[in-house]
Formats: C-alpha cells, structure tokens, sequence
C-alpha cells in the first residue's frame, strides 16, 4: 500500500461514502430518505497500530461530544 493512501484514510472514506449516498439518492427525494451505509475498509497493516482487530469510526460533534446518528 502506498504512504499516499496511508496519509489520506479519513479523506478517501468520506469521499467513497458521499459515492454511496449519491448513488442511492434520487432526485426529489426528501434528505430523511436517505438510506443508511457503512463503508468497511480492509487494511493490510494495523492503520491505528493499537492492536485491535476492528475500529468503528463515528462522526462525533467536537463541543458535546455527542455522537452524530445521520446514517
């Protein structure tokens, strides 16, 4: 895997999804409707190098760190 790929994981997952919700959106549809996703990476190495065999990203907003349920 390139160190260009490695430097960018969070870019590259907020790009791949925004793919998704833009494949299964159609126009004229209200944003409630839109369908939940999950992007599942598969890494060669241990990206977080803490050993763990799975890690969850969420969106968490930064002031309560309240977790961001949008799908």
């Amino acid at each position: 895997m390139s160190l260009e790929k490695e430097e960018h994981t969070f870019k590259r997952l907020r790009l791949y999804h925004s793919g998704t919700d833009n494949y299964s959106f159609k126009k004229g549809k209200l944003y409630k409707d839109i369908p939940d996703s999950y992007i599942i990476f598969i890494y060669y190495k241990d990206y977080f190098k803490r050993g763990l065999p799975i890690y969850r990203v969420k969106r968490v907003e930064t002031e309560s760190k309240e977790e961001d349920n949008d799908g």
